[in-house]
């Protein structure tokens, strides 16, 4: 188990480093599984803030389309977002309701309620122009 200063500052950087697929994408190939890291063989990105269905639509695709598809998912980063729209990958960003997305963080996790809504709009705000450049 990690400890929660070390969970603190993985989650500070994550949200600075988030946006910035050089810099965040490796940090993230070490910390977490390689099947969720957007690669070289990422077929379909599916990415969201934190408590936002996140799981339950990876889960829909996987039934509709096998377990062979490769995606990447649950980073709750932009990063990867952009590195699927420069690849010009489906991708799929998965919205809920900032109150609603944030007060179920709030139980999840020992974070201010300023804090969850502030990473909510930063999120936002780094997808968006991914989403409308696309």
């Amino acid at each position: 188990m990690v400890s929660a200063p070390l969970r603190r500052v993985w989650t500070r950087s994550t949200v600075a480093l988030g946006s910035h697929p050089r810099a965040y994408l490796p940090l993230a190939r070490w910390r977490y599984p390689e099947n969720l890291v957007f690669g070289p063989y990422t077929e379909i990105v599916i990415e969201g803030f934190p408590r936002s269905a996140n799981t339950y639509a990876l889960a829909a695709f996987t039934c509709a389309n096998g377990p062979r598809t490769v995606v990447a998912s649950h980073l709750h980063a932009a990063s990867s977002v952009a590195q699927g729209v420069r690849r010009g990958l489906p991708v799929i960003v998965v919205l809920r309701d900032p109150l609603d997305a944030c007060a179920s963080l709030l139980q999840r996790q020992p974070v201010q309620a300023s804090s969850a809504l502030g990473a909510y709009v930063r999120f936002h705000e780094r997808v968006r122009p991914l989403v409308e450049r696309s």
